[in-house]
Protein backbone atom coordinates (compact mmCIF):
# COMPACT_ATOMS: atom_id res chain seq x y z
CA UNK A 1 0.00 0.00 0.00
CA UNK A 2 1.18 3.45 -1.22
CA UNK A 3 2.29 5.35 2.52
CA UNK A 4 0.15 8.76 2.46
CA UNK A 5 2.54 12.00 1.69
CA UNK A 6 2.41 14.62 4.61
CA UNK A 7 2.63 18.10 3.31
CA UNK A 8 3.34 21.29 5.74
CA UNK A 9 1.57 24.80 4.54
CA UNK A 10 2.09 27.91 5.74
CA UNK A 11 -0.13 31.17 6.40
CA UNK A 12 -2.56 28.14 5.65
CA UNK A 13 -6.04 30.03 7.19
CA UNK A 14 -6.91 32.19 4.06
CA UNK A 15 -6.02 33.23 0.55
CA UNK A 16 -3.18 30.75 -1.38
CA UNK A 17 -2.62 28.81 1.20
CA UNK A 18 -5.82 27.89 2.22
CA UNK A 19 -6.73 26.72 -0.91
CA UNK A 20 -3.99 24.84 -1.46
CA UNK A 21 -4.67 23.02 1.75
CA UNK A 22 -8.05 21.72 0.33
CA UNK A 23 -6.30 21.09 -3.10
CA UNK A 24 -3.77 19.34 -1.59
CA UNK A 25 -6.27 17.27 1.01
CA UNK A 26 -8.71 16.16 -2.00
CA UNK A 27 -5.58 14.38 -3.90
CA UNK A 28 -5.65 11.97 -0.55
CA UNK A 29 -2.12 14.11 1.11
CA UNK A 30 -2.48 14.70 4.91
CA UNK A 31 -2.23 18.53 5.09
CA UNK A 32 -0.84 20.46 8.28
CA UNK A 33 -1.79 23.64 8.03
CA UNK A 34 -0.52 26.50 10.24
CA UNK A 35 -1.08 30.28 10.54
CA UNK A 36 -0.86 33.26 13.34
CA UNK A 37 -4.21 33.72 13.48
CA UNK A 38 -6.12 32.19 15.96
CA UNK A 39 -9.41 33.38 14.42
CA UNK A 40 -8.73 32.22 10.97
CA UNK A 41 -7.77 29.06 12.11
CA UNK A 42 -10.64 28.50 14.10
CA UNK A 43 -13.33 29.41 10.80
CA UNK A 44 -10.91 27.74 8.53
CA UNK A 45 -11.45 24.23 11.16
CA UNK A 46 -15.19 24.34 11.35
CA UNK A 47 -14.97 24.46 7.33
CA UNK A 48 -12.37 21.96 7.03
CA UNK A 49 -14.53 20.06 9.73
CA UNK A 50 -17.89 19.96 6.99
CA UNK A 51 -15.72 19.18 4.53
CA UNK A 52 -14.46 16.06 6.22
CA UNK A 53 -10.76 16.53 4.81
CA UNK A 54 -7.44 15.51 6.19
CA UNK A 55 -6.40 18.90 7.46
CA UNK A 56 -5.19 19.63 10.70
CA UNK A 57 -4.93 23.50 11.26
CA UNK A 58 -2.39 24.37 13.91
CA UNK A 59 -0.80 27.72 15.28
CA UNK A 60 2.74 28.71 14.53
CA UNK A 61 4.26 32.02 14.00
CA UNK A 62 6.86 31.08 11.21
CA UNK A 63 8.94 34.07 12.35
CA UNK A 64 9.56 32.71 15.98
CA UNK A 65 12.36 30.16 16.25
CA UNK A 66 10.57 28.68 19.20
CA UNK A 67 7.42 28.23 17.59
CA UNK A 68 9.19 26.71 14.80
CA UNK A 69 10.77 24.33 16.75
CA UNK A 70 7.97 23.19 18.30
CA UNK A 71 6.15 22.51 15.67
CA UNK A 72 8.70 20.72 14.15
CA UNK A 73 9.11 18.10 17.17
CA UNK A 74 4.96 17.77 17.12
CA UNK A 75 5.62 16.68 13.00
CA UNK A 76 8.24 14.49 13.80
CA UNK A 77 6.58 12.48 16.56
CA UNK A 78 3.43 12.43 14.41
CA UNK A 79 4.57 11.57 11.08
CA UNK A 80 8.74 10.83 11.15
CA UNK A 81 9.18 12.61 8.28
CA UNK A 82 7.93 15.35 6.08
CA UNK A 83 7.20 15.08 2.15
CA UNK A 84 5.99 18.75 1.04
CA UNK A 85 6.98 21.90 2.29
CA UNK A 86 5.03 24.73 1.14
CA UNK A 87 6.57 28.02 2.13
CA UNK A 88 2.96 30.45 1.70
CA UNK A 89 3.26 32.72 4.78
CA UNK A 90 4.43 36.18 3.60
CA UNK A 91 2.90 39.98 2.78
CA UNK A 92 3.64 43.27 3.95
CA UNK A 93 2.45 45.57 7.05
CA UNK A 94 2.58 48.90 5.73
CA UNK A 95 1.49 49.82 2.01
CA UNK A 96 3.08 52.33 -0.16
CA UNK A 97 5.97 53.76 -1.91
CA UNK A 98 9.26 54.15 -1.99
CA UNK A 99 9.23 57.26 0.33
CA UNK A 100 6.58 56.39 2.42
CA UNK A 101 8.52 53.31 3.71
CA UNK A 102 10.56 53.05 7.12
CA UNK A 103 13.86 51.21 7.57
CA UNK A 104 11.82 49.42 10.02
CA UNK A 105 9.13 48.37 6.85
CA UNK A 106 11.73 47.39 5.07
CA UNK A 107 12.99 44.84 8.09
CA UNK A 108 9.73 43.31 8.76
CA UNK A 109 9.35 42.52 5.21
CA UNK A 110 12.17 40.70 4.87
CA UNK A 111 12.14 39.39 7.78
CA UNK A 112 8.28 37.78 7.22
CA UNK A 113 8.87 36.97 3.27
CA UNK A 114 12.62 36.05 3.67
CA UNK A 115 14.11 34.92 6.89
CA UNK A 116 10.89 33.24 8.14
CA UNK A 117 11.23 30.74 4.99
CA UNK A 118 14.88 30.25 5.81
CA UNK A 119 13.82 29.25 9.52
CA UNK A 120 11.11 26.78 8.95
CA UNK A 121 13.49 25.24 5.64
CA UNK A 122 16.06 24.58 8.05
CA UNK A 123 13.99 23.37 10.68
CA UNK A 124 12.49 20.95 8.61
CA UNK A 125 15.57 19.77 6.61
CA UNK A 126 15.78 16.60 9.05
CA UNK A 127 12.69 15.41 8.15
CA UNK A 128 12.45 16.06 4.29
CA UNK A 129 15.60 14.38 4.03
CA UNK A 130 13.43 11.54 5.28
CA UNK A 131 11.02 11.39 2.60
CA UNK A 132 11.82 9.50 -0.76
CA UNK A 133 10.18 11.76 -2.79
CA UNK A 134 10.58 15.46 -0.90
CA UNK A 135 10.03 18.71 -2.46
CA UNK A 136 9.81 22.76 -1.13
CA UNK A 137 7.98 24.73 -3.31
CA UNK A 138 7.88 28.19 -2.32
CA UNK A 139 5.20 31.49 -3.15
CA UNK A 140 6.43 34.59 -4.32
CA UNK A 141 5.00 37.06 -6.28
CA UNK A 142 5.44 38.79 -9.93
CA UNK A 143 6.25 41.48 -8.19
CA UNK A 144 9.43 39.88 -7.43
CA UNK A 145 10.04 39.72 -11.34
CA UNK A 146 8.42 42.72 -12.30
CA UNK A 147 8.17 45.15 -9.48
CA UNK A 148 4.87 47.58 -9.54
CA UNK A 149 4.64 51.61 -8.44
CA UNK A 150 4.27 50.58 -4.64
CA UNK A 151 5.77 48.02 -1.99
CA UNK A 152 9.27 48.38 -3.27
CA UNK A 153 10.13 46.29 -0.29
CA UNK A 154 7.57 44.09 -0.29
CA UNK A 155 8.70 43.02 -4.23
CA UNK A 156 12.49 43.34 -2.96
CA UNK A 157 11.76 40.45 -0.06
CA UNK A 158 9.81 38.68 -3.08
CA UNK A 159 12.42 38.61 -5.45
CA UNK A 160 14.97 37.02 -3.00
CA UNK A 161 13.27 34.62 -2.42
CA UNK A 162 13.12 33.59 -5.95
CA UNK A 163 16.95 33.78 -5.92
CA UNK A 164 17.19 31.82 -2.39
CA UNK A 165 14.81 29.06 -4.46
CA UNK A 166 17.40 28.85 -6.96
CA UNK A 167 20.12 28.39 -4.11
CA UNK A 168 18.02 25.90 -2.54
CA UNK A 169 17.21 23.86 -5.40
CA UNK A 170 21.29 23.52 -6.35
CA UNK A 171 22.27 22.92 -2.79
CA UNK A 172 19.35 20.20 -2.22
CA UNK A 173 19.50 18.33 -5.62
CA UNK A 174 22.43 16.01 -3.91
CA UNK A 175 19.56 14.75 -0.92
CA UNK A 176 17.00 14.77 -4.03
CA UNK A 177 15.08 17.46 -2.79
CA UNK A 178 13.36 19.52 -5.14
CA UNK A 179 12.98 23.46 -5.17
CA UNK A 180 10.81 25.45 -7.04
CA UNK A 181 8.73 28.98 -6.53
CA UNK A 182 5.47 29.96 -7.93
CA UNK A 183 5.31 33.48 -8.70
CA UNK A 184 1.26 34.82 -9.20
CA UNK A 185 -0.02 37.84 -10.15
CA UNK A 186 -2.41 39.57 -8.84
CA UNK A 187 -5.38 37.18 -6.83
CA UNK A 188 -8.22 38.00 -5.40
CA UNK A 189 -7.37 37.51 -1.90
CA UNK A 190 -7.65 39.41 1.71
CA UNK A 191 -4.02 40.96 0.20
CA UNK A 192 -5.57 42.38 -2.34
CA UNK A 193 -8.42 43.63 -0.23
CA UNK A 194 -5.74 45.02 1.91
CA UNK A 195 -4.52 46.59 -1.03
CA UNK A 196 -8.36 48.26 -1.76
CA UNK A 197 -8.04 49.54 1.65
CA UNK A 198 -5.14 51.30 1.33
CA UNK A 199 -6.14 52.83 -2.11
CA UNK A 200 -9.21 54.16 -0.96
CA UNK A 201 -7.90 55.58 2.47
CA UNK A 202 -4.96 57.18 0.39
CA UNK A 203 -7.41 58.44 -2.88
CA UNK A 204 -10.65 59.06 -0.29
CA UNK A 205 -12.81 56.68 -2.39
CA UNK A 206 -15.00 53.93 -1.43
CA UNK A 207 -13.99 50.68 -0.84
CA UNK A 208 -16.24 49.34 -4.12
CA UNK A 209 -14.86 52.22 -5.94
CA UNK A 210 -11.43 51.77 -5.43
CA UNK A 211 -11.79 47.94 -6.18
CA UNK A 212 -13.54 48.52 -9.26
CA UNK A 213 -10.55 51.32 -9.91
CA UNK A 214 -7.65 48.60 -9.06
CA UNK A 215 -9.50 45.80 -11.17
CA UNK A 216 -9.45 47.73 -14.21
CA UNK A 217 -5.92 49.11 -13.66
CA UNK A 218 -4.89 45.48 -13.63
CA UNK A 219 -6.89 43.94 -16.35
CA UNK A 220 -5.41 46.74 -18.42
CA UNK A 221 -2.25 45.07 -17.75
CA UNK A 222 -3.14 41.30 -18.01
CA UNK A 223 -3.30 39.30 -21.85
CA UNK A 224 -6.38 37.80 -20.82
CA UNK A 225 -7.66 40.55 -19.15
CA UNK A 226 -8.87 38.87 -15.73
CA UNK A 227 -7.44 39.02 -12.05
CA UNK A 228 -6.47 34.78 -10.87
CA UNK A 229 -8.29 33.54 -7.89
CA UNK A 230 -6.23 31.18 -5.34
CA UNK A 231 -8.42 28.29 -6.47
CA UNK A 232 -6.20 28.58 -9.91
CA UNK A 233 -2.90 29.34 -8.30
CA UNK A 234 -3.38 26.08 -5.60
CA UNK A 235 -3.59 23.90 -8.72
CA UNK A 236 -0.43 24.63 -9.92
CA UNK A 237 0.86 23.76 -6.55
CA UNK A 238 -0.20 21.08 -6.25
CA UNK A 239 1.27 20.40 -9.67
CA UNK A 240 4.65 21.39 -8.50
CA UNK A 241 4.60 19.38 -5.27
CA UNK A 242 3.71 16.33 -7.17
CA UNK A 243 5.58 13.32 -8.94
CA UNK A 244 4.27 14.66 -12.73
CA UNK A 245 7.15 17.09 -12.01
CA UNK A 246 9.64 15.04 -10.60
CA UNK A 247 12.05 16.74 -12.88
CA UNK A 248 11.85 19.92 -12.20
CA UNK A 249 13.83 21.86 -9.50
CA UNK A 250 15.20 26.01 -9.37
CA UNK A 251 12.15 26.91 -11.02
CA UNK A 252 10.56 29.90 -11.11
CA UNK A 253 6.62 29.78 -12.58
CA UNK A 254 5.22 33.00 -13.23
CA UNK A 255 1.64 32.23 -13.27
CA UNK A 256 -0.05 35.91 -13.86
CA UNK A 257 -2.41 35.97 -17.02
CA UNK A 258 0.72 36.63 -18.80
CA UNK A 259 1.07 40.08 -16.81
CA UNK A 260 5.07 39.73 -17.27
CA UNK A 261 5.60 38.57 -21.29
CA UNK A 262 3.86 42.90 -21.74
CA UNK A 263 5.82 45.50 -22.34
Amino acid sequence: MTQTRTALITGASQGIGKATALELAKQGIKVIGCARSPSGISAFRKEIKSLKLDIEMVRCDVSQSKEVRDLTRKIQKENGCLDILINNAGGFDTFGGFNDLTQQDWKSSYQLNVLSVVLITQAFLPLLKKSIDACIVNVSSISGIRPGQYLPHYSAAKAALINLTQSLAIELAKDKIRVNVIAPGPVLTQAWEKNTASYAKEHRVSLARANELLQERQKNKIPLGRIGTPEEVAQVIQFLSSPASAWMTGVCLPFDGGMSRTT
